[in-house]
């Protein structure tokens, strides 16, 4: 299933989009479904009319969210990475938040997620490998990198099976109809 979140344009955009980007206005016109993962839901956010903020607390490694729509969103844990804040316009619904802020919303067909359902020892790899600026804190010593690629380890299939329910959840949110695989 984790293969699927390419085919349906999850992503996250590695390099900066700039301020005022409307990346995603386009599929809008269109009602095409757009899921956004952490700077791609940043993203989806500002062009939504929300912002995007540093963050008073940056989260990393697994948390919980409450949720107001379990059917869509599970409480979790997701993996997190990140240090910034998003909030919403009136045109998207919060869905999930915790302490530190937004955790995922809807609007439309679209969804945005602060959270990484895609994590995979692979993926966190690839993060140390290729997120090299200070701000990424990905090896600055003041983030716990070696209990996180523990966790992630550990928790590998029970994250697998969140993101199938999520990617579920989030075709019939949208109203796309998938064929049973076989």
């Amino acid at each position: 299933m984790r293969d699927r979140l390419a085919g349906l344009r999850i992503r996250r955009i590695a390099p900066l989009a700039p301020a005022g980007t409307d990346l995603p206005r386009g599929r809008d016109r269109e009602g095409r479904p757009d899921p956004r993962l952490c700077f791609g839901s940043q993203i989806l956010a500002r062009a939504l009319g929300g912002s995007v903020a540093p963050s008073a607390r940056p989260e990393h490694g697994f948390t919980t969210v409450d949720t107001t729509r379990p059917d869509l969103v599970e409480a979790g844990p997701w993996m997190e990475y990140h240090h910034d804040t998003v909030s919403v316009s009136g045109v998207a619904e919060v869905v999930a938040r915790n302490d530190a802020g937004v955790q995922a919303y809807v609007s439309g067909p679209h969804l945005g997620v602060q959270f990484h359902p895609e994590i995979t020892p692979d993926v966190f790899r690839a993060w140390r490998e290729g997120f090299t600026s200070p701000r990424s804190g990905i090896d600055d010593g003041k983030v716990d990198t070696k209990g996180i690629v523990a966790d992630i380890e550990n928790s590998s299939a029970d994250a697998e099976a969140r993101c199938d329910r999520l990617v579920e959840r989030f075709l019939a949110h949208a109203g796309v109809r998938v064929p049973a695989a076989g």
